[in-house]
């Protein structure tokens, strides 16, 4: 065995598989046309060796860094100019150990890896090979956030570069920077400066906990800023907190946390999840707008996903089918991305549920298989567990399998909101109707002036309309009118309402109601799983699924062809 330090590149053709399927002898004479005239001869040039070809992709060395920066760089410049073709270029600097048969190393699996998150026509490189790098060598490489990377026992930090763009939009240059800057208190007294640092310290343990932002200080120009103001009085404790964005600091988001401080760790522990939670959505929010800015085949898998989030944030059936869609092409470059695996599977759980999608039996059993894949990837992700949840509920119907998957999301992230409600739903499928409203309660009360705190008063409503709460069903469904009094559904379940309380005066007037209401969107009307005689309500108050389906001809909804992962 021998073993050598070594600046290790991996190259692979983006969407190799599809352009075999479309033609295959030209994608192969395409393949090799950019191995013996753009990539291998750079390589040489720049000193480098082929370790191995993969059919579509390489596996490179080089003993300089400098050389491989340049070489890598010069490849992926000269094809930007070549539509034809486009490739994604890993980097990290570690040992390789060789045999007479073959090379091994863990810096050979983790250049693998970070490829698979580079961008199409861009390089993804590890922190220790750009602290390698010196003068204009680095110039264009941007924090590309931390990557939890299947088999790599730690967190990557990467960095990410793009050939300059040529009369195209430009994405943005790096996940975005959140700042978390000191508490205010008052009284200013020790036991409130104390409250006050401790809030801090977790809302940045819990906020750094994501992928997809870096968490630094204030003077390092960062695109959110979070600013709070602590104030004590007897045993009432209340968090004012605000996100503010972009260099004119504009205010994007504001909430006052209130709580008992007799137990000043339970305090900090409620109100920093609550913060931690809510600036999760709205920066989720507002860097899709970010991630908008670029066309999606110039966009790396994490730049997908983030778009993705942004259309789910929507709230809506047309939301969720653009989300779909480009998660499908994050899928195309990274068959077996947890995180995208899991997305799709949820966001067809809704079309579905809505009424907007069919999935046979053997389609959901394959998704049941992409979130244990994608599981057994992201083992510590809250959302890949909230959607192993929703597909026992779903496709199991076995509510104590969900409740486990939920807890454990919970466990990691206490107040996501994803995780309270497929633990909600585990409850309300187990017929622990109490335990799944109180929490959709809790959840409701959490998403203050957020668009999917609609969708849980709905699926709160229905819970306490099957528990027999008719009263607080039908005081709940107002709540949810007041804000969309254009969707016949709701108009229907409160008629629902009106007559399981004896009112048929009321019901009658729902249900005119419902006939004259026209929503200028798809109605999106998800309710929660629900046990026993009531499993058919949603068929009771939604249109039928021919009128459903016929509102979005001209739009993708069949699912795509699945390819093997």
């Amino acid at each position: 065995m021998r073993s050598r330090l070594a600046v290790i590149l991996v190259a692979d053709v983006v969407g190799y598989t599809r352009l075999m399927a479309e033609d295959e002898a030209r994608a192969i004479a395409a393949v090799t046309s950019l191995r013996d005239s753009h990539l291998e001869p750079r390589v040489e040039t720049h000193g480098g060796e082929v370790l191995k070809r993969l059919g579509d992709g390489w596996i490179l060395a080089f003993g300089s860094v400098t050389a491989a920066v340049k070489c890598a760089r010069d490849v992926q410049e000269a094809l930007a100019a070549d539509p034809s073709l486009t490739l994604r270029i890993g980097g990290h600097l570690g040992e390789i150990v060789e045999d007479e048969s073959d090379f091994y190393g863990a810096g050979v699996n983790l250049a693998q890896r970070l490829q698979n998150e580079a961008p199409p026509g861009g390089i993804m490189v590890s922190q220790d090979l750009v602290r390698q790098m010196t003068g204009d060598l680095a110039h264009g490489f941007e924090d590309a956030g931390s990557f939890e990377l299947k088999n790599i026992p730690f967190p990557v930090q990467a960095y990410q570069w793009r050939p300059a763009p040529a009369n195209r939009k430009q994405a943005p240059d790096s996940v975005p920077k959140i700042a978390i800057g000191q508490i205010d208190c008052a009284p200013d007294t020790a036991d409130a400066q104390a409250a006050a640092q401790d809030l801090h310290d977790q809302i940045v343990l819990l906020v750094s906990r994501r992928t997809g932002v870096q968490v630094v200080d204030e003077k390092a120009d960062p695109d959110y800023l979070v600013r709070g103001r602590l104030r004590l009085a007897g045993t009432r404790g209340r968090l004012t907190l605000s996100l503010l964005v972009g260099a004119e600091e504009r205010t994007a988001f504001s909430r006052n946390y209130e709580g008992d401080t007799s137990d000043p760790f339970a305090f900090c522990d409620e109100i920093a999840g609550l913060a931690a939670s809510d600036l999760r959505m709205q920066t989720s929010r507002l860097d899709a707008d970010r991630a908008a800015q670029m066309p999606l085949e110039q966009m790396s898998v994490s730049e997908l996903r983030a778009r993705a989030v942004g259309h789910i944030y929507q709230a809506s059936v047309e939301g969720f089918m653009d989300a779909r869609n480009v998660i499908e092409r994050a899928l195309e470059l990274s068959p077996r991305d947890p995180v995208s695996l899991a997305m799709r599977a949820g966001a067809t759980q809704w079309l579905q549920a809505a009424g907007y999608a069919d999935v046979s039996d053997e389609e959901w059993e394959a998704f049941a298989e992409d979130v244990a894949i994608a599981l057994d990837g992201a083992p510590n992700s809250d959302f890949v567990l909230h959607t192993m949840s929703v597909i026992k509920i779903v496709h199991d119907r076995d509510a104590a399998a969900a409740k486990h998957f939920a807890e454990r999301s919970l466990a990691i992230s206490p107040k996501y909101m994803l995780g309270q409600m497929s633990l909600a739903w585990a409850h309300l499928l187990g017929g622990e109707m109490e335990a799944g409203i109180e929490v959709l309660k809790r959840v409701a009360e959490q998403l203050e002036n957020d668009p999917f705190q609609v969708k849980i008063l709905f699926q709160l409503a229905a819970a306490q309309y099957c528990h027999g709460d008719y009263a607080q069903a039908l005081e709940t469904i107002d709540r949810v009118i007041t804000v969309k009094p254009r969707n016949p559904p709701y108009h229907r379940f409160r008629a629902l309402c009106f007559e399981a309380m004896g009112d048929e005066a009321g019901a009658a007037r729902a249900r005119e109601a419902a006939r004259n209401a026209r929503s200028d969107q798809m109605e999106h009307c998800v309710l929660p799983p629900l046990p026993g005689p009531f499993a058919e309500l949603q068929a009771k108050i939604g249109p039928s699924r021919q009128s459903r389906m016929s509102q979005v001809r001209g739009q993708v909804i069949d699912l795509p062809p699945r390819e093997a992962v």
